[in-house]
């Protein structure tokens, strides 16, 4: 009974999650006017169950507080306020559900659940984005500052987007790197989850062996704490610096960042004494990571045929979205396999009553 229990508040957590990052942009959603609620609501993909009528609720009281009116610039914000309500019901109710799940358990399995579940419910954004855009192409916003206002930059509206139709776009980096889009905030949200779990794992396995510091570094287990480091940082620099291919420091700082993320899965191996598994997963990345970069260097990558730019573009998103869903994977089961498991992957994720 207590078993069946488990799996079931471990099963809410999950559609939880899923009702959080089910309000995921689909093909069609742009400015729409003012044809109306319907027509405006028809264009977003929206959550079913409580979660999915907690936001037509807000919904309804936000457009009765306004008068009942659609206006243009409802519209024009359809890709931003909408989803953000049903991001927002979905997020806080996915919390509550997960603090239930923290009671049954053990940190270690909290830990790799979370990773886990987030970037694979990131991945399944991606997925929506492969299947329903009808083409991607390469965009850059120009962006700009005011003299006399806070100085941070702001999209130029002087300035048109540089559109290139006929270039191909070689990685989910540089599709989220579009800024003020919904893919960029999604990107920011996963890799500071990720950093903050990683974070959590470094305290739990130093506090799980009874260590006070980092250092010394005696055994291949003591490497681990400093493995989830650099995944924690790498995860910050990739989400910070977008690849914006406009300038050298965002490319800089979000290679670097790719750089430590990949040392990060080391960690894996450092855990489990180089086991076959660690090794097979290891060496999994790199062939997908070689992969990946065939891909991008023997595609062509300019083109007037906007099919095959989309084509193109989708071959190189969809090759880098299996290697990092194979990297997300070897923290997940570092985490899971880290602290009081000490190495070990087949243990109960449950903690022990009394």
């Amino acid at each position: 009974m207590l078993f069946r229990k488990n799996i079931l508040a471990g099963s809410v957590v999950l559609v939880g999650c899923v009702s959080a990052f089910g309000c995921v942009p689909r093909r069609g959603m742009l400015p729409v006017g003012v044809g109306g609620r319907r027509a405006l609501m028809s264009r977003l993909s929206l959550p079913r169950g409580p979660v999915g009528r907690l936001g037509n609720h807000l919904e309804d009281r936000i457009i009765a507080i306004r008068g009942g009116e659609v206006t243009e610039a409802d519209g024009y914000m359809s890709t931003d306020n909408w989803f953000k309500l049903r991001y927002a019901a979905g997020a806080i109710t996915s919390y509550i559900l997960a603090t239930v799940a923290a009671c049954k358990l053990t940190t270690e399995a909290f830990l790799a659940t979370g990773v886990f579940v987030v970037f694979q419910l990131f991945t399944i954004i991606w997925v929506r984005v492969l299947m329903t855009a009808p083409n991607i192409y390469s965009v850059k916003i120009p962006t700009t500052t005011l003299p006399d206002w806070v100085q941070v930059s702001l999209p130029d509206t002087s300035t048109p987007a540089r559109v290139g139709r006929d270039q191909v776009v070689s990685s989910i980096s540089e599709l989220s790197g579009v800024r003020g889009t919904p893919l960029m905030v999604a990107l920011r949200v996963v890799t500071a989850l990720k950093s903050i779990l990683g974070l959590v794992a470094i305290q739990n396995d130093i506090a799980s062996r009874g260590r006070t510091s980092l250092f010394p570094i005696k055994t291949s287990a003591d490497m681990v704490p400093l493995c989830f480091l650099c995944s924690a940082i790498g995860a910050f620099l990739i989400g910070h610096f977008e690849l914006n291919l406009s300038d050298g420091l965002h490319t800089a700082g979000h290679y670097t960042g790719v750089l430590f993320i990949f040392f990060g899965s080391l960690g894996f191996g450092f855990l489990t004494q180089w086991s076959v598994l660690s090794r097979t997963m290891i060496g999994l990345e790199v062939v997908l990571a070689f992969i990946w970069d065939q891909i991008c260097s023997r595609v062509q990558l300019t083109s007037d045929d906007i099919k095959r730019v989309t084509l193109n573009s989708k071959l190189c998103i969809g090759s880098e979205l299996v290697l990092f869903v194979v990297m997300n994977l070897v923290l997940a089961m570092t985490m899971y396999a880290s602290g009081a498991n000490k190495g070990k992957l087949a243990v109960s994720p449950f903690r022990h009553s009394g």
